[in-house]
C-alpha cells in the first residue's frame, strides 16, 4: 500500500529511485526463475551492497559464498548431507537425497548467508543476526535495481548445522536466490506490477485451476438440482399380495 501523500515531484530523484526499488522487490518461487546466468560484475555489485549494511560495533559478522555454474555441485552435496542428517522419514532414501541435490540446479545463482562471530563476541548474537539480515536486504534491493527477482530460502536444509559446517560457517541463516524471472502470462505480469501489500493474492497449481473452473462446476451443480426437481417422481407401488 502506498502511504506517501506528498507530491512525489517534491522529492529528490535519488529518494524516488530508492523508494521505487523498495516497492519493486518481490519474492518469486524458484520454479518461476530463468536459468540464465547472472553476469559476474552484477554479482560483485550485489555483494558490495551487502557489506555496506549497518552493524553495531562495526563487527561485520557476515560471510557470503556464491554458488554458480559447476560450483553448484558442491551445494548439491551440502543439501544432500544436511537432509540425510535431519529427521525426515525418507532421509535414508537415495531418491530423496537425489531430489535434494537437484534443488541446487534449479537456479543459476545461490548466495549463502553465513553468520560469523568471534569467540569472545563484542555484540549479542541477535544484533549480529539483525546485521546479517540487513546485509541480505541490501543485496536483494541491489538485485532488484538490476532487474532481478529472488527468494530467501531458509528451510531446515538451508539452516542446518551440517550445512553450516560444510560451508565453514558457525551458523547459516539460509541462502539468497537472485536471478531473472521467467516471462509470465500478461495477467500475472500486470498483477505483479500493480501488486500492493495485502491487496492481491494469486494462487498457482491446483488452486489456480480451481479458481478457473469453480463457476462452471457450480453451474453444473445448479442445473442438476433444477433438473432433478422437475423430473416426474417414479410411480409408487402398492403393497404386494
Amino acid at each position: 500500500m502506498n502511504v506517501v501523500t506528498a507530491d512525489p515531484a517534491a522529492f529528490p530523484p535519488a529518494a524516488l529511485t530508492v523508494l521505487d526499488v523498495i516497492r519493486s522487490r518481490r519474492t518469486v518461487d524458484i520454479g518461476l526463475l530463468r536459468p540464465d546466468p547472472v553476469p559476474r560484475e552484477v554479482v560483485e555489485a550485489i555483494l558490495e551492497a551487502g557489506i555496506w549494511a549497518p552493524n553495531h560495533g562495526r563487527t561485520e559478522p557476515w560471510r557470503f559464498t556464491v554458488f554458480t555454474g559447476e560450483g553448484r555441485a558442491r551445494l548439491a552435496d551440502v543439501f544432500a548431507q544436511a537432509y540425510a542428517a535431519g529427521t525426515a522419514p525418507d532421509r535414508d532414501s537415495e531418491a530423496a537425497l537425489e531430489a535434494q541435490r537437484a534443488r541446487a540446479w534449479r537456479a543459476p545463482l545461490w548466495i549463502s548467508l553465513e553468520l560469523h562471530m568471534p569467540e569472545k563476541p563484542k555484540m549479542p548474537e541477535w544484533e549480529e543476526q539483525a546485521a546479517l539480515a540487513c546485509a541480505a536486504q541490501n543485496m536483494w534491493l541491489a538485485a532488484t535495481a538490476f532487474g532481478l527477482v529472488g527468494k530467501w530460502v531458509s528451510g531446515p536444509v538451508m539452516v542446518s548445522p551440517v550445512a553450516a559446517q560444510a560451508l565453514g560457517a558457525p551458523k547459516l541463516l539460509g541462502l539468497l536466490v537472485l536471478v531473472h524471472q521467467v516471462p509470465s502470462d500478461p495477467y500475472y505480469a500486470e498483477t505483479l506490477l500493480a501488486w500492493e501489500s495485502g491487496r492481491f493474492i494469486r494462487f498457482h497449481g491446483l488452486s489456480r485451476w480451481f479458481g478457473l473452473l469453480w463457476p462452471f462446476l457450480a453451474l453444473l451443480w445448479l442445473l442438476s438440482r433444477l433438473l432433478g426437481r422437475d423430473a416426474p417422481a417414479p410411480p409408487r407401488r402398492g403393497p404386494s399380495h
